[in-house]
């Protein structure tokens, strides 16, 4: 199992944050992004462990009792497990997925990452900028970042996990998580969701805005 506890948390209940194809080298980001109430558990690997065995570990980890906001990150293929817990149930959580096309898969044929996202949003989605100043699209609790990069572009694709997965947990994600409060179910007309956080994308292309 590559399950670990990156912080312990404090209180009870506390925020859980579940973090999937997060390395090792980005816990001291997370912590720093977080603070230390809520407890942190991160998988090394996209596919693993689901809700059940992912709230066992922090309770025979750190302690946790009862979960009182749960925050969901994904970097790359780690999406897909935060796809997964969110249909299983997890319809309160607020979500950050990490989702980069910087990379072919030879002799399959998909979808880039921009035109996943403009299917799903309805936006144009036609600009992009770089990691210092992402173009930004918001409507109510969805957010789009988008970055430009190259076709194939192994530096962009680390720089979203190295840098972009702690600030906009910071930004988006520590203040949510450190609510005392209960959460409300969000109202979201047209959306599928509940509660819709952070899509970030790269787009291939970075061409203006009519």
């Amino acid at each position: 199992m590559a399950l670990r506890l990156v912080q312990a948390g404090e209180g009870h209940p506390r925020p859980l944050v579940l973090a999937f194809l997060i390395g090792v080298n980005l816990d001291p980001k997370l912590r720093a992004a977080f603070g230390p109430r809520p407890c942190i558990v991160a998988d090394g690997v996209a596919k693993g462990p689901m809700m059940g065995e992912l709230l066992e570990f922090a309770h025979q980890r750190a302690g946790v009792r009862e979960v009182s906001r749960l925050a969901l990150i994904g970097y790359s293929a780690g999406c897909q497990r935060v796809r997964g817990l969110y249909l299983g149930g997890c319809g309160r959580a607020r979500i950050c997925w990490q989702m980069a096309r910087t990379h072919h898969g030879k002799g399959k044929a998909f979808c880039s990452t921009a035109r996943v996202l403009r299917m799903a949003t309805g936006w144009k989605l036609d600009r992009a900028g770089s990691v210092d100043r992402p173009v930004v699209t918001r409507e109510g609790a969805l957010w789009v970042y988008s970055y430009a990069s190259a076709d194939i572009d192994a530096l962009a694709h680390a720089a979203q996990l190295v840098r972009v997965v702690p600030e906009l947990s910071a930004r988006h994600l520590r203040a949510w998580v450190g609510t005392t409060e209960p959460p409300r179910k969000a109202q979201v007309p047209g959306v599928p969701f509940n509660l819709l956080g952070i899509l970030v994308t790269f787009l291939l292309e970075s061409t203006s805005r009519t």
